[in-house]
């Protein structure tokens, strides 16, 4: 699961698969409001190695 705060609001997002983590969208850290902005080009967060 990965908690993402931003003005106060809080948003829960889990994943569907468990892994390893191998990457992470630096660019949403940095500026969240590219998630409402751009969310169908922009909003990954981050990807998965699946374990299975």
């Amino acid at each position: 699961m990965t908690r993402i705060i931003h003005n106060g609001k809080k948003l829960n997002v889990f994943s569907p698969v468990s892994g390893e983590i191998t990457a992470t969208n630096s660019m949403i850290i940095d500026n969240p409001e590219q998630i409402k902005d751009d969310p169908l080009r922009q909003l990954w967060i981050y990807n998965i190695k699946p374990t299975n």
